[in-house]
């Protein structure tokens, strides 16, 4: 990418300095948005209120 293609004029070495600063978080953010959100997992049907003897919605059972 030569500093054309960008609205703000950082020059190559300071862009390599900033994805190599970064990569750990551009990595981490690949990983979320490679993440299905279609499928269905454990945690959202977690219901803490089930620890605590009580159904759903609070109600005592």
């Amino acid at each position: 990418m030569d500093s054309g293609d960008r609205d703000v004029p950082f020059d190559d070495a300071r862009i390599r300095e900033l994805k190599e600063k970064y990569a750990p978080i551009l990595n981490e953010i690949k990983k979320l948005r490679e993440v299905e959100l279609k499928e269905v997992h454990p945690a959202i049907f977690f219901d803490p209120a089930i620890a605590y003897g009580r159904r759903e919605g609070g109600r005592n059972g």
